[in-house]
């Protein structure tokens, strides 16, 4: 059950009792009274939605604040990553912290892609080191309650999932350069064939095609 709900539902009992039992309020207004109660806290207790600033503006000035706080957030991962116990997460969050300061270096040559590491600047970084700053300190604890060892399994197995998040992140920088260039090579190959400089049976490295 959501909080909002039970928080509701607590608050609305709580207003019944008082005007039943206590103010003598008969039983119908008291269960008006607990009523309204309930829908008040509806809306006190409203869940708010995370909304977090995009509105960045692609400027030079921008952009190195930017980076620079990227990388002050990146070099807190590798400091976090070199106290872990754990071997296997140690590992993947030093990956982490080297795909996260590549990809602020694709940004910095191409401050053009701004847009497509919203997510990546404003939520994965920040969160990511506050995932491990607790992760770090219940195994520092060495708490051994249930709720602590699944926390701990839990975050081990996301670390692993942000890890190839960031490598995703750091592919798809690149995308718009591969389908670019790509497309190159095909018209290249189609004026070298044109101008007699290529066997349209021969590929660029001068092997046969295929099937011949």
């Amino acid at each position: 059950m959501k909080r909002r709900y039970k928080n509701s539902g607590i608050m609305g009992i709580i207003f019944f009792v008082i005007s039943y039992f206590i103010i003598w309020l008969g039983f119908i207004p008291s269960l008006i009274v607990g009523g309204i109660a309930y829908g008040a806290g509806m809306l006190l207790f409203k869940e708010k939605k995370i909304k977090f600033d995009f509105n960045y503006s692609i400027d030079k000035e921008n952009i190195s604040g930017v980076l620079k706080q990227g990388k002050e957030i990146t070099k807190q991962i590798g400091m976090i990553s070199d106290e872990l116990e754990d071997k296997d997460i140690s590992t993947n969050v030093k990956d982490i912290c080297l795909k996260s300061n590549k990809i602020l270096d694709v940004l910095s040559e191409k401050p053009e892609q701004l847009n497509s590491v919203h997510n990546f600047l404003n939520y994965y970084l920040p969160v990511t080191v506050k995932i491990l700053k607790q992760y770090d300190v219940i195994e520092n604890q060495k708490l051994t309650s249930k709720d602590s060892l699944n926390f701990l399994k839990k975050v081990q197995g996301l670390i692993k999932k942000i890890n190839i998040a960031f490598e995703k992140q750091l592919n798809n920088m690149y995308e718009s350069d591969i389908i670019s260039t790509e497309a190159d090579i095909k018209v290249f190959e189609a004026v070298l064939k044109t101008d007699g400089f290529l066997d349209e049976n021969l590929d660029l490295k001068g092997e046969q095609a295929d099937g011949e």
